[in-house]
Parts: C-alpha cells; sequence; structure tokens
C-alpha cells in the first residue's frame, strides 16, 4: 500500500498546490478513509477476497471480523451486486486501532434477497483472503482452499505470513 516510483501518490497537505510534481503526475481520483468517529484517524488494511474459480455468480453480503492476536478486533462489509467465479474484490478497512498480528477472520455470508434471488446459488466459495497492513506492509493470508459458506453461514479462517 506503500507509494514508490511504480505507483505515484497525489501531493497532499497544507499548501499542497503549491508544490512542483513535474516529473510523474499520478492519474485519477484519490479520496481519503478516515475513522468513523473524532479524531477520524486509524489504521488502514488492505482487503484483498479471492472468489474460487469455479464459483456460480452469486449476490450478497460478507460480513469479515478481523481479530488481532492481542484480541484487537475490526469489522468490514463487502457487497457485490454480483460475485463472479475468479475475480478479486478489494476493499479499504480503516480499524481505529492497529490489530498487530491478524489471527483468526470470521466471514459470514448472506445472500441479498430480492425478485431475483432465484438467480443465485445462495452461496459463496473462497479461495483465499489477502490482508495488507497499511503500516507495516505485512501481508497476511487466510486460505480459504474453495471453502463454500451458505447463505446464514459461517466459516473462521486462521491467518497466516505463507502464500497459500
Amino acid at each position: 500500500m506503500a507509494c514508490g516510483s511504480d505507483t505515484p501518490c497525489p501531493i497532499m497537505g497544507i499548501n499542497a498546490d503549491k508544490y512542483e510534481n513535474t516529473d510523474r503526475k499520478p492519474r485519477g481520483k484519490f479520496y481519503l478513509a478516515t475513522g468513523k468517529s473524532d479524531p477520524y484517524c486509524g489504521y488502514m488494511y488492505g482487503i484483498a477476497v479471492h472468489v474460487s474459480s469455479d464459483m456460480q455468480p452469486t449476490e450478497g453480503i460478507l460480513d469479515l471480523t478481523f481479530t488481532g492476536d492481542g484480541g484487537q478486533i475490526a469489522n468490514h462489509t463487502v457487497y457485490r451486486a454480483e460475485y463472479r467465479a475468479g475475480h478479486m474484490y478489494s476493499e479499504l478497512l480503516v480499524s481505529p486501532n492497529h490489530l498487530s498480528t491478524l489471527s483468526t477472520l470470521t466471514i459470514e455470508f448472506l445472500e441479498k434477497s430480492e425478485v431475483w434471488s432465484w438467480l443465485w446459488t445462495g452461496k459463496i466459495k473462497i479461495d483465499k483472503i489477502e490482508v495488507t497492513d497499511g503500516l507495516t506492509d505485512e501481508i497476511t493470508n487466510f486460505c480459504g482452499n474453495d471453502v463454500i459458506i451458505s447463505s446464514g453461514g459461517r466459516v473462521v479462517l486462521t491467518g497466516s505470513s505463507s502464500p497459500c
């Protein structure tokens, strides 16, 4: 999540418009992510949800609960109109506390119920979830190994620094 020569970042801060930036110009829009309440600061975590390559499309909500080895907890909800086989969905979690080493991840899936629900399977298949600590750039892998979570179901995965 760090800025480097291959991933330029915008110039920000007081009088940012007065700085010269002739050598690299980042493209696109940038948004600040803050905490939900005063003092609005937080720790950033990049979340990458990898859906299994042989899953049928589904729609719904993934509720993710991360637990650090010190007992700290952070929650994040991922909603997609459609989860497709083999795709990766990235999110940004802003937590008011640093989770230190991530130990477990509880995943709950709830299929979105609507008129067209009969088109969906009512379950999701997770290959893995990668979490990048914005402070340390450490990556924690939660290997799902194509675990199937039915609507209303829950699974707990253990974090590891080893790749899946």
